[in-house]
């Protein structure tokens, strides 16, 4: 993540664009790499918003959208 984040950095003009960490499969809890509070961590210390999904189980597929979509909106809009 951190190479992506040097990435969008590197190419992108400062402040232009909108980030946010999407943990995926948060419902096979089994196979977790990555917990809830290692990724909340990981968002914060880029600044940048942070949901688990599943869309197994429909569970914050729809609000990862709407999170984006208020964020293009928002920095459109300043």
């Amino acid at each position: 993540m951190r190479t992506w984040i040097q990435e969008i950095e590197k190419y992108s003009r400062p402040g232009a664009c909108c980030k946010m960490l999407v943990g995926n499969k948060c419902d096979c809890t089994e196979q977790r790499q990555v917990t809830f509070e290692e990724g909340q961590e990981l968002a914060n210390s880029y600044q940048m918003p942070f949901l688990e999904t599943s869309a197994r189980n429909s569970l914050n597929v729809d609000e990862a959208f709407v999170t984006m979509t208020k964020e293009i909106k928002d920095k459109n809009l300043t």
